[in-house]
């Protein structure tokens, strides 16, 4: 296993963007298998917000619309109280707009 440290990792959500710094961390594959940063704020209620400690783990990769690809994610804040697991799926789909990198 390996890991990555990063300065930035940007997520481009529909058209919000962020900026964080995280830890990716590969198999000797060099599939991504987890990526963890501290720099996701987390709704408290409604009564403001905190960064809190947040991983995303990746799995079960597969061939996928001409891509390899996890097909298991599970995105996961860490507690006090343990691990909350925030989003997880068994059955991800990723559709990419581009079909042909040029350099």
């Amino acid at each position: 296993m390996l890991s990555h440290y990063t300065d930035t990792a940007h997520w481009l959500n529909r058209a919000v963007f962020l900026y964080l710094k995280g830890r990716f961390t590969f198999d000797n594959n060099g599939y991504i298998i987890r990526f963890d940063t501290n720099d996701r704020y987390m709704d408290e209620n409604g009564k403001g917000s905190s960064l809190v400690p947040w991983y995303v783990t990746y799995s079960d990769y597969k061939g996928q619309n001409g891509y390899f690809q996890p097909g298991s994610v599970s995105v996961n804040w860490i507690l006090t109280g343990g691990v909350d697991i925030y989003f997880e799926s068994d059955n991800i789909e990723i559709r990419y707009s581009i079909n042909e990198v040029m350099f």
